[in-house]
């Protein structure tokens, strides 16, 4: 089973599953991870896609899926899926050598917590190293 949050705090879920309760997720997280505690769901694991908002809450990510019995935390960089203007994209995508935030990004990415296995870092390594070799971002 594979739950999509995108956030580890009340503040960035409001915004990022707008309409959404924090508090409501964290009980149905509770109520899945007795499923999973007892052997009901046999595998499960939390995803994010990350993005400006999310970014630096990528180890606080991974202790929430820790704290209810989660596999792993898997993350993705965030994909233009025709939602974002250009200029909205490349102001969430923090995957951009020019983007202000990008350095912030791979210091984060060094948090021994999101280290494989647990944390299943998806594409974000590959945004980063193209990145770095001044290749442009691929937009979905």
């Amino acid at each position: 089973m594979e739950i999509s949050i995108d956030a580890a705090t009340p503040e960035t879920y409001a915004i990022v599953r707008r309409g959404g309760s924090f508090e409501r997720l964290l009980q149905n997280l509770a109520f899945i991870k007795g499923l999973r505690d007892s052997g009901e769901i046999e595998i499960l694991y939390f995803s994010m896609v990350v993005q400006r908002l999310n970014f630096r809450e990528m180890p606080d990510f991974v202790r929430l899926a820790q704290r209810f019995s989660a596999d792993w935390a898997s993350f993705n960089m965030i994909w233009n899926w025709g939602t974002f203007t250009p200029g909205e994209f490349a102001r969430e995508y923090v995957g951009a050598a020019s983007h202000p935030d990008f350095e912030e990004l791979r210091d984060v990415l060094r948090d021994p917590l999101l280290q494989p296995p647990y944390a299943q870092l998806g594409s974000v390594p590959g945004h980063i190293e193209r990145a770095l070799r001044g290749e442009a971002a691929v937009e979905g």
